[in-house]
């Protein structure tokens, strides 16, 4: 069974964790706001409110997909899908409550 085939065959939960680890990467609903004093930065703060949803999601759709039968599929595809979304889901809520990558 070719990569593609298994990857056809991934229970619906597992492919959704996919897809919101993806979309975290596309879509961006962020707002930033800066004080200054005497041209100082003083403070910062970054909220990406679309890193937060889509990774909460990755990792709470990621969670059940390795709690689930895989329904006929290897053992490895799922788990590792899985376990790469709920990695990147980690990423986007640091991402998107302004703790890494962000603009301060």
């Amino acid at each position: 069974m070719s990569f593609v085939e298994s990857v056809k065959q991934l229970p619906g939960v597992v492919k959704g964790a996919g897809i919101c680890a993806l979309l975290g990467f596309v879509i961006s609903l962020s707002s930033s706001s800066s004080s200054t004093v005497n041209g100082t930065t003083v403070s910062c703060s970054h909220f990406d409110l679309a890193a937060v949803f889509f990774g909460g999601m990755a990792i709470v759709l990621g969670g059940a997909g390795l709690r689930t039968d895989t329904f006929g599929v290897a053992n490895t595809v799922p788990r590792i899908v899985s376990g790469v979304s709920i990695a990147v889901g980690v990423l986007h809520l640091l991402r998107g409550f302004g703790v890494i990558f962000g603009p301060c």
